[in-house]
């Protein structure tokens, strides 16, 4: 499940974003390159603001060595108050290319101003990149997560509704689950897990398609949809480089 420490907590719900960069942007002076930390413009103690940081994601190798992505997640100090709004984008440089372009920007709104994201992996083939998308509000508990994939062969990040119609349909309705990216499997299909959703008191919400925790893979090319039994332990198929990005 996606986790953005005490500040955030994320139920399923799907997100959009666009590729479009806007405008020349100041350079940030606090940059940490980390597969997993936060950007975020408070202190420790969450109520300072320490200012701007960038986090940038290490790059993720396919396991044919054509491909690479990463990602950066830019938290903004703006205001009087020293508001915090965060800017995530996804890069990737393809097979043939000498740069690295921009494939998918999540800018922060006005209720959702946090957003961060997590490069899962490339399937076997190198074919497909796996991210999940986390977006909500500084100091709340309401949020949600998008699974991204993006195709190599077309350049392209895929529809959502890769996820959400063949969910809808394998459970007969709108699932609030909540979904985890886990991976790839041998095959090449998406290994999810996927759990219910309980209150603070740990009742299930009725509206939770599963009543425990599951795995599921999802074929990337036809979203077909099949059941894993018990548990299931994925391996990552791309590699993590230490070299930084020439943009």
């Amino acid at each position: 499940m996606y986790c953005a420490s005490c500040l955030l907590c994320f139920a399923c719900a799907l997100v959009t974003g666009n590729t479009s960069d806007q405008g020349a942007e100041q350079p940030i002076p606090r940059v940490v390159v980390s597969e997993t930390a936060m950007a975020t413009c408070y202190g420790a103690n969450s109520s300072t603001v320490a200012g701007s940081m960038l986090v940038r994601r290490p790059i993720l190798l396919s396991p044919d060595r054509q491909n690479q992505a990463y990602a950066e997640i830019a938290a903004v100090a703006h205001g009087p108050l020293g508001q915090c709004a965060n800017t995530t984008k996804l890069f990737v440089r393809r097979r043939g290319n000498k740069e690295f372009h921009l494939v998918y920007r999540q800018d922060p709104s006005e209720y959702e101003l946090f957003n961060d994201i997590k490069i899962v992996d490339w399937s076997p083939d190198s074919r497909y990149l796996l991210a999940e998308l986390g977006i909500g509000q500084w100091g709340s508990d309401f949020g949600g997560s998008t699974h991204l994939l993006y195709d190599a062969k077309s350049g392209a990040i895929t529809p959502e509704e890769w996820l959400t119609k063949p969910f809808a349909r394998h459970f007969g309705r709108k699932c609030l689950d909540l979904i985890e990216s886990k991976g790839f499997a041998d095959s090449g299909c998406v290994v999810l897990r996927i759990r219910p959703v309980k209150d603070e008191e740990g009742i299930l919400d009725p509206e939770s398609c599963v009543k425990k925790e599951q795995f599921l893979l999802i074929d990337p090319a036809t979203h077909a949809i099949s059941s894993l039994a018990g548990k299931y332990s994925v391996k990552r198929y791309g590699r993590l480089l230490d070299k930084q990005p020439n943009k």
